[in-house]
């Protein structure tokens, strides 16, 4: 079935980006498949970017090496009201249009961010304090717990 779905989305000049591959018992990889390229098969290149679900470890999917290349994505749905959308993804278009917005998905992955992003553009976005820790963490400075198994990871002061 995803490969049919690959096929109808592409033809209609869509991109495919699986959703919450981590979810335990729902997700490609928490109950589908040990690889997501048995998925896809031979059209798993043209899958540019994966939802990984909130309470995923972002540096456990960083090691899986068929996820290489692959940009990061993690929002939130509307299971109820109170958490619509808890997390996001702000994003500065040249045009409202598609090809603009996917660019900018694969332009401002979270590790991007986390790893190039200069302080000041940092600040301009989420605040001083936030980017200030952004800065620590990428000094090794900041203690953090990772998130996973249903938890969100946090800084630890």
């Amino acid at each position: 079935m995803p490969v049919s779905q690959l096929d109808i989305i592409s033809g209609l000049g869509g991109k495919l980006m699986p959703a919450h591959v981590f979810t335990p018992f729902k997700s490609f990889y928490g109950n589908c498949y040990d690889r997501l390229y048995y998925a896809f098969k031979d059209k798993f290149d043209r899958i540019p970017a994966v939802e990984l679900g909130l309470s995923s470890d972002t540096n456990f999917a960083d090691t899986i090496g068929e996820l290489s290349g692959k940009t990061f994505l993690s929002n939130s749905d509307a299971h109820s009201i109170e958490k619509i959308a808890r997390e996001y993804n702000r994003i500065s278009l040249k045009a409202p249009d598609f090809e603009n917005l996917f660019d900018a998905v694969n332009d401002s992955s979270e590790m991007n961010v986390l790893h190039h992003a200069k302080k000041q553009e940092l600040a301009d976005v989420v605040g001083e304090a936030i980017a200030s820790n952004i800065i620590l963490s990428r000094q090794g400075l900041l203690q953090l717990q990772a998130g996973g198994g249903g938890h969100y990871g946090k800084i630890i002061i």
